[in-house]
């Protein structure tokens, strides 16, 4: 026996009471310390506050107490000054060292009693010979419980409280919606099914115990619950019962009880979260089985309880992340592809992937933001990005991130799309069809319209979730990323709504309109890549326009700057507001004057 309890009165009042373990200094509070009467764990010892700081009748540490393999008790006054009185014998002294039998009352300073005993719930403690199943453990594990050798020894009595049992876990785990109703559900099942007179749930804050809670029916008043018995099934993680037919100690958690049965309520870790705690009570006025103890039966189906409890417990916490997930999925993803990912979050883990990225970036937003002012702001960059993003998804695209006036969506991860390219520029030319209708809707609040540069690259990344357990965020890394941005960066030069790489061109077909505007090298990357323009929103004679445009870029690469001028020109007189034949004249211009650059016929972008 490893326990005692202690009771403490202050004149004939109780202060404390609790069932306890180990080593037990008691005295004084000392600064910052909690006020009297806390139980502070200090190691392997533990520390009783029993009166506050300006007591000075009582030492800070005053003694120390500790129960003997023999059973007896042995006690130590810590103090250099004050006695600690002993009922029926000479008082302790300073210093002294005295073992003593259970039970044994002290005194302290002026008025302070203290009353230590065996409890009475360590008489005949039993346990369940294995640990209570962990939701979510392979079926194998069932064997474990030994219901077949209870029923096997006494089938008559366990069989139709088996039946009986199986139906309300049904009910406990089916029906509860929520962990209060489980809760609830399970303080009923320990009295309806295992013939308990009360039923409680603790639910386990540290060293805390919290009833959240308890039924008793009939007027029963519940007692503390037995300090011993919960520290026996946190420790063992096992169903602990004390049959207590006949009880006789003075402790007052017990002073009532007939007998006690307890279950744990174990995470799918199989740490102890909870414990379902059921009594039986000794009065017969009172009890609903007063003369009945607590049987092996008895605490396997409350351990049935508590397993259901548990199980269902786990199966809200798994849906609720599971509802969470999807929520979070379907911010980025599709709502096929989220429910798809929500079977396989495998996918989700980084890999190399070849894919599209998209950057859009809104034209006039620092204008249009300084003129309607921050609210009206958000409520419009709200309507643009929600229409730009619906546009992604349409075309089952993922949505990246947000970065201010900016959106960044890509194709083929984490699922594979082998047209990511053509998905992804499908998704541009919606965008750009959206920008009249979006205008149109905010004419009577904006000044002038705002319009929409689009950058495309194709190629390798990794892609994986680029955040942290805190905040998902799926995405790519590398190369073919930042080159997309800067071509973005390249629609502000040639005034195109939509420029997309060579790369992602190349995976279009004829079924695309597109012209090559140039070649070009980006801020901070050495290679050339090729620019390739997707004509969009309703760009008049379109064909003829990309055709000779290209005649003319021809003409350019092969230095004939002469004959490239004159088609510019012309080209120019039909379409005043072409961009890109706009800057290929000016670089005509300047090769006409000064000579072909050194990397003819390379652009250096200005900037991003």
């Amino acid at each position: 026996m490893s326990v005692y309890s202690l009771q403490v009165f202050d004149g004939k009042r109780e202060v404390y009471s609790g069932e306890l373990e180990g080593v037990l200094e008691i005295g004084r509070q000392q600064p910052n310390e909690p006020n009297p009467f806390e139980l502070l764990e200090t190691g392997s010892t533990r520390r009783l506050i029993i009166a506050p700081v300006e007591e000075r009748t009582i030492a800070r540490r005053q003694l120390l107490v500790r129960l003997r393999d023999d059973d007896q008790f042995e006690l130590t006054n810590l103090s250099s000054v004050s006695k600690v009185a002993l009922k029926g014998s000479e008082p302790l002294v300073p210093g002294a060292t005295t073992i003593v039998d259970l039970p044994v009352r002290l005194g302290l300073g002026l008025n302070l009693e203290l009353l230590f005993e065996i409890p009475a719930s360590s008489e005949g403690l039993n346990s369940l010979a294995q640990v209570t199943l962990r939701p979510g453990c392979s079926i194998a594990d069932f064997d474990s419980i030994h219901v077949k050798e209870s029923f096997e020894q006494r089938p008559d009595e366990g069989s139709e409280e088996l039946i009986r049992a199986l139906e309300m876990m049904m009910d406990v785990f089916q029906m509860a919606r929520t962990s209060t109703d489980f809760y609830t559900r399970a303080c009923k099942a320990a009295i309806d099914l295992v013939g308990l007179d009360s039923g409680r749930v603790l639910l386990r804050d540290g060293d805390a115990w919290n009833t959240v809670e308890q039924y008793a029916p009939g007027g029963i008043t519940i007692r503390p619950v037995s300090r011993y018995v919960v520290d026996q099934v946190l420790r063992h993680q096992k169903t602990f019962w004390n049959a207590g037919t006949h009880v006789s100690r003075s402790t007052e958690s017990l002073r009532a009880v007939q007998s006690i049965v307890a279950a744990p309520i174990l995470n799918s870790a199989g740490e102890v979260n909870g414990i379902l705690y059921g009594e039986r009570i000794q009065r017969p006025a009172l009890a609903k089985h007063p003369h009945g103890e607590i049987t092996r039966l008895n605490a396997l189906l409350l351990e049935l309880v508590a397993c259901a409890v548990a199980s269902g417990l786990a199966r809200l916490q798994g849906e609720d992340a599971a509802r969470r997930l999807r929520l979070q999925f379907e911010q980025f993803f599709t709502s096929t592809l989220a429910q798809h990912l929500e079977s396989h979050p495998d996918m989700l883990a980084g890999r190399d992937a070849d894919v599209s990225v998209l950057f859009g970036d809104i034209r006039g937003f620092s204008r249009i933001a300084e003129k309607i002012g921050a609210t009206r702001t958000f409520d419009w960059i709200n309507d643009v990005m929600g229409t730009l993003s619906e546009s992604v998804l349409k075309h089952n695209g993922v949505l990246v991130d947000y970065i201010g006036d900016e959106l960044m969506a890509m194709w083929g991860a984490p699922e594979q799309q082998p047209d990511h390219a053509r998905l992804a520029c499908r998704a541009a030319i919606d965008m750009i069809d959206q920008i009249p209708i979006l205008n149109q809707r905010w004419s009577s609040i904006l000044d002038a319209p705002f319009d929409l540069g689009i950058g495309i690259s194709s190629g390798p990344v990794r892609a994986g979730n680029m955040g942290s357990h805190r905040k998902f965020k799926y995405g790519p890394l590398g190369t073919t990323v930042n080159l997309a941005s800067r071509v973005q960066g390249a629609t502000k030069y040639f005034k195109s709504h939509v420029i997309v790489t060579g790369a992602t061109a190349d995976a279009l077909g004829d079924d695309f309109l597109m012209r090559r505007i140039a070649s070009v090298r980006v801020v901070n990357m050495d290679q050339p890549v090729q620019l390739v323009e997707l004509p969009c929103g309703n760009v008049a004679n379109a064909p003829e326009l990309c055709r000779d445009y290209e005649k003319a870029l021809t003409s350019f690469e092969e230095r004939d700057f002469r004959g490239a001028a004159q088609m510019l020109t012309t080209l120019l007189t039909s379409y005043l507001d072409d961009g890109p034949s706009v800057i290929l004249l000016s670089r005509v211009v300047g090769a006409m004057l000064e000579g072909a650059a050194a990397d003819h016929p390379v652009w250096q972008l200005p900037g991003k």
